[in-house]
């Protein structure tokens, strides 16, 4: 699965100054690829539960994300803890 913005995990030192309060502040360098924060507020009011329903359950073996790491390991749970909030 290729995932571009809607899930971001950038090092720490990716950012100086205040670009790296911002990033911190919409967690974009947490340790494991999440939802920033300016895209959670875009969700809030949508029924995305059927679009959810088939992501979570995607049989997932890789993940490659513009703005994070590749992930070959349990791929799957990454996704259902990254958007497990929203199901």
């Amino acid at each position: 699965m290729i995932i571009t913005d809607i899930l971001q995990a950038l090092p720490q030192n990716w950012f100086q100054g205040w670009r790296k309060l911002i990033a911190r502040m919409d967690l974009m360098t947490q340790p494991n690829p999440t939802i920033p924060q300016k895209y959670r507020v875009g969700f809030k009011g949508i029924d995305n539960r059927e679009n959810l329903k088939w992501l979570l359950n995607a049989d997932v073996e890789r993940i490659i994300i513009a703005h994070g790491p590749i992930t070959d390991t349990n791929a799957a749970a990454l996704l259902r803890a990254a958007f497990s909030r929203y199901a």
